[in-house]
């Protein structure tokens, strides 16, 4: 029983003085030493007094560095009215249209296409009309479509 109790009191001087080295070395690791707060400040702030203009102009004649300078003399001028640009942009604008197959029956005469326009997948007859595309005619290798009244024959996208 007396060796447990001198076992205590030694692991217990043990642990203090581990506690007071390993706080010691914690208090000395602190390098801005002690640090006193006081409550008023040390220095003042004075924000810089500045003017305000009342005009401003801003110069837009500054060289693009990735393009270089446009001389005047490039630049082309169109007389072209606006309705004769609608009608050309018009004229030959055809939507994007793709001919994925035919979808049929072995004993059946209708044949049902499966059509891309312009990114969504349609399956249509012939005949019909599908997004302004009207499918005129249609066989296993190839689809004849018309978007107004231009015909287009298009083969099949595999």
């Amino acid at each position: 029983m007396k060796n447990k109790k001198r076992t205590t009191y030694l692991l217990l001087a043990v642990i203090l003085i581990y506690g007071a080295v390993v706080g010691r070395f914690f208090m000395l690791s602190n390098k801005g030493g002690d640090i006193f707060f006081t409550p008023e400040a040390t220095t003042v702030f004075t924000p810089a007094e500045y003017v305000i203009k009342e005009r401003f102009t801003i110069n837009n004649d500054y060289r693009d560095p990735f393009l270089g300078t446009l001389s005047k003399g490039n630049q082309i001028t169109s007389t072209i009215s606006s309705k004769q640009k609608e009608q050309t942009t018009e004229d030959t604008y055809f939507p994007s249209v793709r001919y994925m197959g035919v979808i049929s029956d072995a004993g059946s005469n209708k044949k049902v296409l499966s059509l891309q326009i312009n990114a969504k997948e349609y399956i249509t007859k012939e005949g019909s009309v599908v997004d302004s595309v009207r499918v005129i005619s249609g066989s296993t290798k190839n689809v004849t479509v018309s978007y107004k009244g231009k015909k287009k024959t298009i083969n099949i996208s595999g």
